[in-house]
């Protein structure tokens, strides 16, 4: 098994089922993770952004995380899948005949809860061999799609094997007039076997209200039936929702508080010394997985308490986050300009397994020629030289990102980078430079996957150059080729400015409670 913590760059039914260097081999072992967490798309219909520092001067850049909207596109493919591997999805094939008669075939046809639930299926199938029999598994969701999804839970798990539905409480803004409004999530509890698995709930027992602590102190017996201090926690969270100034705030979409993971995880994450149900001792601190690993809270939490983790997520925006924003800065010295992101990288490498992150030309190639990831590869590529990727426009020159460069303390100028992954020629670059032109931007930056052309460098030196007030002459177009990215990780040019927002480090909240006023008079501990 490997023993690094583990940081997967790709779809998770891929990663979960094999290992495709190693046919018959798996990159994550059966029966090897303690707790998993997931934090999947709502099936919501929405788009989600990540917002990046605007320092004032415009709107803030937004970035597409991910496109929580499914359809059936590539659904024949899972449901082929699921029919001719009906001894390995034994344990979803009531659910997935259920959801194809009420959703796919009868009255209440809904192809894009259908799709979601059957991408879902197979992902939660998977994750179930990876637990040990000790394990437990969180499924965090919102009522979107909550109903059906404890069908397909009762399904892998079994009925006798759930624990909780848990609710996640939070005030935020905003009411309705139609309905109560709604201000919490779902998260569903299940053993892997309900005789093995390990929980601790006096790891966060919490204090009493202080009417039951002043009941407590007036030494009258029968003033209430508490007794200490503490008590254990209900399944009725109550953990502040990120706010707009909040320290660990991100700006991912979606992005769960840190005390709500590490309050689920220090109650089901065995470590080194607890007692097991089946009187053994943890012998080493548990590990955990979160396969829709995002911005990488669960991670974070794992990490500072001293687990060992496994994340996976299909988008890079998410990789890059986690190391440049989490990992890197936070434990392995990361400067905030990222001079010295070659060497944190190589300090991380030595405690953390990277998988599907492009180490060489064959593997970048690679990502290309997978369609669904292509955007991906456009987003590493804007990403790595220190822009923020953007959605294409329209005719706009292939324009695919844009960055800053400080010309004052107050003033700074727009550039936008451009990525391509085909067979290039200097007609590319001219398209780019007339790309600027009417954005009025002096300056960009253009990635090739395939070696320039003697013409298009001739192009470019003939290009003015920008005179930055800070930084000098910067030349119009900055060509970089991807060969140069993978050999040198920090090919963030000097001039640009980074606009990334640093997550700190986050002491746990005070304000973060459990239900206590709709319990406040119980006994026990």
């Amino acid at each position: 098994m490997n023993e690094l913590n583990q940081l997967y760059y790709g779809d998770n039914l891929e990663i979960l089922r094999y290992d495709v260097k190693n046919p018959g081999k798996f990159l994550i072992e059966n029966e090897s993770v303690d707790v998993i967490y997931i934090d999947p798309p709502f099936n919501s219909d929405r788009d989600y952004n990540v917002i990046y520092e605007s320092d004032g001067h415009d709107a803030a850049a937004q970035v597409k995380a991910f496109s929580d909207t499914w359809s059936l596109i590539g659904v024949e493919d899972l449901e082929s899948i699921i029919e001719k591997e009906q001894i390995r999805y034994a344990n979803i094939q009531q659910a997935y005949d259920v959801f194809k008669k009420l959703l796919r075939d009868g009255d209440r046809y809904d192809r894009s809860m259908y799709a979601y639930l059957i991408n879902m299926a197979l992902r939660i199938s998977e994750l179930h061999r990876k637990l040990k029999p000790s394990g437990t598994f969180f499924l965090h969701c919102d009522t979107t799609a909550a109903k059906y999804l404890q069908i397909l839970l009762d399904c892998v798990f079994g009925q006798g094997n759930f624990l909780n539905e848990i609710i996640w409480h939070y005030q935020t803004g905003g009411t309705s007039k139609h309905w109560f409004s709604r201000k919490h999530d779902n998260i569903y509890f299940y053993a892997k076997n309900i005789k093995k698995h390990f929980f601790a709930p006096e790891k966060i027992k919490i204090s009493r209200t202080p009417e039951v602590l002043k009941r407590i102190s007036s030494g009258i017996e029968s003033a209430t039936r508490s007794k200490g201090e503490f008590k254990l926690p209900h399944d009725v969270l109550i953990i502040p929702a990120i706010n707009s100034m909040a320290k660990e705030r991100m700006g991912y979409p979606t992005q769960k508080p840190l005390e709500l993971l590490r309050t689920l995880l220090k109650a089901t994450c065995p470590m080194a010394g607890d007692k097991m149900k089946d009187g053994s001792t943890a012998q080493t601190n548990g590990r955990v997985l979160d396969a829709f690993c995002g911005c990488g809270t669960t991670i974070a939490a794992a990490q500072e308490m001293g687990m060992s983790w496994i994340g996976i997520d299909i988008t890079y925006l998410a990789v890059d986050l986690i190391l440049k924003q989490r990992l890197l800065p936070q434990y392995y010295g990361l400067n905030e300009d990222l001079t010295n992101y070659k060497e944190s990288l190589n300090k991380l490498k030595k405690d953390v397994f990277l998988y599907g992150i492009p180490k060489d030309l064959e593997s970048a190639k690679a990502l290309v020629e997978v369609g669904k990831l292509r955007k991906e590869f456009e987003k590493w590529a804007v990403l790595s030289v220190g822009g923020v990727p953007q959605d294409k426009l329209g005719a706009d020159g292939g324009v695919d990102g844009v960055f800053y460069v400080n010309e004052t303390q107050k003033e700074r100028v727009k550039g936008y980078v451009s990525v391509k992954s085909g067979v290039v020629s200097v007609k590319d670059v001219r398209d780019f430079e007339s790309a600027l032109n009417f954005k009025n931007s002096p300056i960009g930056i253009f990635i090739t996957l395939e070696e320039a052309t003697k013409p298009m460098l001739e192009f470019i030196q003939s290009l003015k150059s920008f005179d930055s007030a800070w930084y000098g002459k910067i030349p119009k177009i900055t060509l970089i080729q991807v060969r140069d990215i993978i050999e040198n990780p920090n090919t963030i040019p000097p001039y640009i400015r980074s606009v990334l927002k640093q997550s700190k480090n986050i002491s746990t909240p005070k304000n973060a409670t459990f239900d206590d006023e709709f319990y406040d008079d119980e006994g026990g501990d």
